[in-house]
């Protein structure tokens, strides 16, 4: 995960080796604790749901 550019469940999902499902609900769960905020939403070109990026303070 590079420093500054903000976390997408796949990063926390690679770097964690869960799922991508289970690293969404984490980075919701840090949103609502207040540990995450999101920042934006990053198009890859890719089909299906856009990442969500956020910004982890820890």
């Amino acid at each position: 995960m590079e420093r500054g550019e903000g976390l997408t469940a796949h990063a926390v999902a690679e770097y964690l080796s869960v799922r991508q499902r289970t690293a969404r609900r984490i980075l919701k769960r840090l949103e609502r604790a207040g540990a995450a905020v999101p920042t934006g939403i990053r198009q890859e070109g890719q089909t299906g749901r856009p990442p969500i990026v956020y910004r982890v303070r820890l």
